[in-house]
């Protein structure tokens, strides 16, 4: 693919400086830290509100699916 975008120096720098504060900043495993501990708050979440069917996610990213309360059948808007 070729394009204005290709080999842009700006845009790599960019990219050098964001992998660097990643690397630095152990982000990656701050996220898995932080992550194990927010899926156990929400699955404290399900267990106490019967509207809660399931909860996915990885690291910082999670979503929790709202179902008709008591069923594991999705609720709609």
């Amino acid at each position: 693919m070729t394009s204005t975008h290709t080999g842009n120096p700006v845009v790599c720098a960019a990219v050098i400086a964001n992998l660097n504060l990643l690397q630095e900043e152990r982000l990656v495993e701050n996220a898995a830290k932080l992550g194990a501990i927010m899926h156990q708050e929400l699955g404290k979440i399900m267990s106490k509100f019967n509207v809660v069917g399931v909860c996915h996610g990885k690291g910082l990213v999670a979503g929790l699916q709202i179902v008709k309360p008591g069923t594991k059948t999705p609720d709609k808007p």
